[in-house]
């Protein structure tokens, strides 16, 4: 529910041309779900990932390539990747190789399911590899999960940092504020994931998390959606935005 209110939350600001309106965002602005918010692309493939983990006992890469495809095709009125949206409809089941945030976004269910970091690093490569069999692109599936994972069994933010700079090498020394003015456009992982984790290491609290990822300009939605994910595992989602951000899905995905 963490990664479906960042996504719903920060899909008002996604591709907002008035940069100085997203960077001014703070969590006032989120007092209710508005009917201008929606969920998107993010939502719809974690939920494949979920009846992954669900159905398929052995994890077997074909059965989620089926799901991907079934879910894009399903709700194909929402915004895909364009090298996603044509392996959707094409009769390829060989991944592409991006280093797209495609990977990222969907994979947190794995850190809920796994029993161990091992586990839970190699289902999040698994996830990636079907389509991003990209090191970037793995590397940033695995962060994200690795995050969400450390943090739902309780390590500590900084040991989170440590980990995730050692394991991945990302730069995580810097501040949101630092990051902010010059922060554009991105998708690659390199350039979304690291800055994602760094709202969730500032965060006071999940909507102060979920700000900050939005306010920096970026791909609002993917960047809130991550950081979301991460921060829920140990912070509450307000209730009534976890009620609004809910109602926005569709019955099946709910």
């Amino acid at each position: 529910i963490g990664g479906i209110c960042g996504d719903v939350l920060g899909s008002k600001y996604e591709l907002e041309k008035d940069k100085a309106k997203v960077k001014s965002v703070t969590a006032k602005n989120f007092k209710k779900v508005l009917m201008s918010m929606y969920y998107s692309d993010d939502t719809i493939l974690s939920m494949a990932v979920v009846k992954w983990l669900m159905t398929s006992p052995t994890h077997d890469k074909g059965t989620l390539i089926d799901l991907f495809k079934h879910f894009a095709t399903r709700y194909k009125h929402k915004t895909y990747g364009r090298m996603f949206r044509e392996w959707v409809i094409s009769d390829s089941r060989e991944p592409y190789g991006a280093p797209t945030n495609g990977c990222a976004m969907r994979v947190s269910p794995v850190a809920w399911y796994a029993q161990s970091l091992e586990e839970c690093q190699t289902l999040a490569k698994t996830t990636a590899e079907v389509t991003h069999n990209s090191e970037e692109g793995i590397r940033g599936a695995q962060a994200i999960a690795a995050a969400v994972y450390l943090s739902r069994t309780g390590t500590a933010k900084a040991d989170i940092k440590s980990y995730i700079e050692k394991t991945f090498g990302y730069d995580l020394n810097r501040t949101t504020d630092e990051i902010r003015p010059d922060y554009q456009f991105e998708t690659t992982c390199d350039k979304i994931v690291p800055e994602s984790i760094i709202c969730f290491l500032e965060g006071t609290d999940f909507m102060d998390t979920v700000v900050r990822a939005i306010s920096l300009g970026g791909d609002t939605d993917t960047m809130a959606c991550m950081s979301g994910n991460i921060a829920a595992a140990t912070m509450p989602v307000p209730e009534d935005i976890a009620k609004g951000c809910y109602e926005t899905l569709p019955l099946e995905l709910r």
